[in-house]
């Protein structure tokens, strides 16, 4: 036993070193990844160990945390502004400005516009935290800026970094409204000048339902269903209207819709469709009531399908 116990000593010890470099020395960039990444603006950018991001534009703070979904898949939620999912599109495509940013050139003099900063920012890597700030014009190149990373000094980065790091929080919401697919679906109501409502008969055909006025019980037609379900797709926010813009174009709502899913255990969705957009007269305002609130600008196209009428929503075929 004793001629091995110097061995087991040996093993012992370099289990202990992989161990306190994989844990105790994650808080700290390694030689080798700034090696790695020596023309990159961040000296190290573990994107699977990313806990949150925050940008700060004078009084507006977005912030996005990272969860992991039933699939074991990274999803982001935006807790500011708004505690709803981020869009993933557009929070990947900051990611990637992130870690991929490489920077014109090192500044020793220190750069300008710190005073009153753009942006200010911070990005949670486990025990990596990152602080930045993003400063003043510094040409050359054209729309390059001053880029203070805490740490590590004053650098010029390029044009794309500054164009992602000046979005406002809207770039970065989830653009889908209607929370379910009709495939969802065991009823679906509209509330308008006719009201009409939809019941689920089996995995692909509903029948009409009080409070319909006429055609009760008769099955709906797939090719008027085709209209409404592709409506229901068009319903994807293009803009988010001010307060007092939705105010004025919901007051009296042209439809109010209410999705009932067939998992009883699943909320029910109520969404409110209105006039123009004043900013975008080629959309509509629509208000998600529930199960989440939202206000958006949807186009408008979303109206065809749900003023479909009675008379071309029954099927008439035997």
């Amino acid at each position: 036993m004793r001629k091995h116990l110097a061995s087991i000593v040996i093993m012992m010890a370099a289990l202990g070193v992989i161990a306190y470099a994989y844990f105790g020395d994650r808080g700290k960039v390694s030689d080798l990844e700034r090696e790695h990444r020596v023309h990159l603006l961040f000296p190290a950018f573990r994107r699977d160990e990313i806990e949150s991001i925050e940008l700060t534009h004078g009084a507006e703070k977005i912030r996005f945390e990272a969860s992991d979904d039933d699939a074991g898949e990274r999803a982001w939620k935006m807790t500011s502004p708004a505690g709803d999912k981020g869009d993933s599109v557009a929070i990947d495509r900051l990611l990637g400005a992130l870690e991929y940013a490489s920077f014109e050139r090192k500044v020793p003099s220190g750069g300008s516009g710190f005073e009153i900063p753009r942006v200010r920012g911070k990005v949670a890597m486990n025990k990596v935290v990152y602080t930045f700030v993003l400063g003043g014009d510094a040409t050359p190149p054209e729309g390059a800026a001053y880029f203070r990373l805490d740490g590590e000094g004053v650098f010029v980065i390029k044009k794309d970094l500054v164009n992602e790091l000046v979005k406002s929080a809207d770039a970065y919401r989830d653009r889908s409204v209607v929370p379910y697919l009709s495939i969802d679906l065991a009823r679906f109501e509209v509330a308008g000048k006719e009201p009409w409502a939809i019941e689920r008969m089996d995995d692909i055909s509903f029948r009409i339902v009080t409070p319909s006025r006429k055609f009760q019980g008769i099955r709906a037609s797939r090719s008027a269903l085709d209209k409404v379900w592709s409506g229901l797709a068009e319903m994807r926010a293009e803009a988010f209207p001010s307060q007092d813009e939705a105010a004025r174009a919901l007051a009296s709502p042209l439809f109010t819709l209410t999705m009932t899913p067939k998992d009883l255990s699943t909320p029910r969705a109520v969404l409110a469709l209105g006039s123009a957009c004043s900013s975008a007269p080629d959309d509509i305002v629509l208000e998600r009531q529930q199960p989440t609130h939202l206000i958006a600008c949807v186009p408008k196209g979303a109206l065809t399908g749900m003023s479909t009428p009675l008379d071309d929503l029954a099927d008439a075929h035997l």
